[in-house]
């Protein structure tokens, strides 16, 4: 070979291993994301010591990050309250994707909690005009108004529950709030679920793994527990440690109990079989306004790096002839073309 063409090739191959990182396989964080209303971000903790990792997901316009989901296709669904939409991340590393639903979208007005049905559609909460929307869950499209009625005036928390019924937690500014739930196929009212026990300001909702109806409730600084079957008061579930103003809730992967404490900016844990305050789970970060809350596997790498094998690869070129670098080119050129 030449001096000069073994120069070229040289040069040519040390371009390609600096010019174009490897994707590595990598492991996935066991992680807890929460979304921080007072800094229009979701911010990722460490879901075994609850040390704050780094800001996960931002931008899109969101402006104050009601609540989030992740879907179907295992990306984050955040509901951005102030602009009536509902924004989408990546699920695994937080980069913005797209608007999913557009703002003011079917009438989605002061969006506030979502959730995914059955039938794999989102579901969205529209505060200001009392009803629960439905949208494609593929595409974000609006299918139709899905449930109103029955006294409902504040939707807030959404809950498919083990009878695949819709429950949604309805707050009134006169005090009379319930669990008000509806058909989970048509959407029909059925019955108010529950109400009364001092259940005044009621947020978000869940169905623990003990089949009962876990409901943060404001006024009381406090989650009330509800029979799953009846809706017939059990009992305050968690309360004390510094509770100030439950806004989201969730049961860990740990089987305990994790609160969001909207009013002081923490994330509380409890017993998640009798309540009992454990500590101040996750705190600082620039957590403002903590609320709502999931765990999730993330992607735990950074920026891409070469892989050793495929350095040795690309070096190798050197030692080929012309012949192989053009065909190299041209399968390079074939893929382009093809994308």
């Amino acid at each position: 070979m030449k001096p000069a063409v073994q120069s070229t090739l040289r040069r040519v191959a040390l371009c390609i291993v600096f010019a174009i990182p490897v994707h590595v396989a990598t492991e996935a964080t066991a992680a807890m994301l929460v979304s921080s209303a007072g800094t229009n971000n979701i911010l990722q903790f460490s879901e075994a010591t609850g040390t704050f990792q780094n800001v996960f997901a931002s931008g899109g316009e969101l402006s104050d990050p009601f609540d989030m989901v992740i879907g179907p296709d295992g990306n984050l669904y955040v509901s951005s309250h102030d602009s009536n939409s509902v924004l989408r991340y990546d699920g695994t590393n937080g980069a913005f994707l797209d608007t999913f639903i557009a703002s003011g979208s079917g009438g989605l007005s002061n969006v506030t909690n979502l959730v995914f049905g059955p039938d794999n559609n989102l579901y969205a909460s529209s505060f200001n005009n009392s009803r629960i929307l439905r949208f494609d869950g593929t595409n974000g499209a609006f299918l139709d108004t899905f449930a109103s009625g029955g006294g409902l005036v504040g939707p807030l928390g959404l809950a498919f529950g083990p009878d695949a019924n819709l429950y949604v937690s309805n707050r009134d500014d006169d005090g009379s709030s319930s669990v008000l739930r509806y058909n989970g196929t048509t959407g029909a009212f059925l019955d108010i679920f529950t109400s009364g026990s001092g259940l005044t300001l009621p947020r978000d909702l869940i169905f623990g793994p003990d089949g009962n109806l876990y409901v943060g409730n404001l006024s009381t600084n406090s989650v009330m527990r509800f029979n799953g079957t009846t809706g017939s008061f059990v009992d305050h579930f968690a309360t004390g440690g510094g509770l100030d103003t439950p806004d989201g809730i969730v049961f860990g992967p740990d089987g305990n109990f994790y609160v969001s404490s909207f009013g002081n900016s923490r994330i509380l844990r409890f017993d998640g079989t009798n309540g009992a305050f454990l500590d101040t789970f996750a705190s600082g970060g620039g957590l403002v306004n903590p609320s709502a809350l999931l765990f999730g596997d993330i992607d735990s790498s950074d920026n891409p790096v070469p892989e050793p094998g495929s350095i040795v690869a690309m070096l190798s070129l050197v030692t080929f002839g012309a012949g192989a670098i053009v065909i190299r080119r041209r399968r390079a050129r074939a893929r382009t073309l093809a994308a």
